[in-house]
């Protein structure tokens, strides 16, 4: 391979940045809502100002990253309303996903799956998330590459920065509604099975919304009981100040 193929092939230094943000925001080291400072992520990531500058107007222009009223730049907010927004594009991008994939689907795939979806099973009942995280990214991507669209593969790939910084913060809250998600996994993975195209979006289409809706509350939950500790801290502090 010449020298000029190996360098096309290399990432741009934006490139890197921009994988290297979006891997921060999705495992919470920048904190949702919290202020990006180029400076500081430049130092940080031992680069020049320059991609920083670039992979961060790239997210802003996604959406991952947006403009407070007084120009400081932001982690866009994880609400009820931006999780559902972005759940219900998903649903109708991996709902004909599932639909196209159910015809296409290659049995060594389905093969896969079934594998992944048995294996899943066994570990959530010793209590190891760590196994439904990995289905999770394999379940969505192989359909979604199984779909073989590419004008539809594209539409994801372009959905995936808020996936990922959903799905990052789910998977930080292990419980209950991962246990669900992975029973219509294999909802989703019987209809492709049984080569029902119809089927399998509509399975794949629920199981998007009803995920973005439990997550959703999870943040409601959070956001209620990050208000009580604050309202008892303020109490506290009250009763500390009377005469």
């Amino acid at each position: 391979m010449s020298l000029e193929q190996r360098i096309r092939r290399q990432p741009s230094m934006t490139s890197q940045v921009r994988m290297a943000l979006c891997e921060d925001i999705a495992n919470g080291t920048l904190a949702r809502g919290e202020r990006i400072v180029g400076e500081r992520l430049a130092e940080r990531f031992g680069v020049s100002p320059t991609p920083v500058r670039e992979a961060v107007a790239g997210l802003i222009q996604d959406g991952l990253i947006s403009e407070t009223f007084d120009g400081k730049l932001q982690v866009v907010p994880l609400t009820r309303d931006y999780v559902l927004d972005i759940f219900a594009v998903r649903s109708a991008l991996e709902g004909l996903a599932a639909e196209l994939a159910a015809t296409r689907i290659t049995a060594s795939d389905l093969a896969m799956l079934s594998q992944a979806i048995q294996d899943t099973t066994a570990a959530l009942a010793r209590g190891d998330y760590g196994v439904y995280m990995t289905t999770d990214t394999l379940f969505h991507g192989l359909i979604g590459t199984a779909a073989g669209n590419p004008v539809l593969a594209r539409e994801l790939q372009s959905l995936q920065v808020h996936v990922a910084y959903i799905r990052g913060y789910a998977q930080r809250h292990v419980g209950e509604h991962m246990a669900r998600s992975h029973q219509e996994h294999g909802d989703v993975v019987a209809a492709l099975a049984g080569r029902d195209p119809i089927a399998a979006r509509q399975a794949m289409e629920q199981h998007i919304r009803q995920s973005g809706e439990r997550i959703a509350q999870l943040i409601e939950f959070e956001e209620e009981r990050e208000r009580f500790i604050e309202g008892g801290n303020g109490a506290a502090k009250a009763r500390r100040n009377m005469p």
